[in-house]
């Protein structure tokens, strides 16, 4: 049973996010949103499915935007790895211009 007060599902304060579901790779290692993110990770699309809610796959880009930022993609991409995210990895400049020509 899934109870939802507004006439769009999960509509409220949960809804008001961007709706990618998060692997936690920045939530700190043992923490409770860590553990509890892989959790949901691993039975969001099964439950989705089961009860017919459209939902898409499409990831996420995180962009680095100076030399610093992209100094870092190596830990954040690990991060992911041990987050449970096994799919992420880093693009080239190219890979991400086909992705997001804009």
């Amino acid at each position: 049973v899934c109870l939802e007060s507004n006439s769009d599902l999960c509509g409220g304060a949960s809804g008001g996010n961007s709706g990618i579901v998060c692997t936690g790779y920045d939530a700190p290692h043992g923490s409770l949103e860590r553990r509890l993110l892989s959790v949901a990770n691993q039975i969001v699309l099964p439950t989705m499915s089961k009860m017919g809610v459209p939902f898409e796959q499409t990831g996420a880009l995180v962009v680095a935007w100076s030399e610093p930022e992209e100094a870092i993609l190596p830990s954040l991409l690990e991060e992911n790895h041990k987050a449970g995210d096994v799919n992420a990895r880093i693009l080239t400049p190219d890979e991400l211009y086909h992705r997001e020509p804009n």
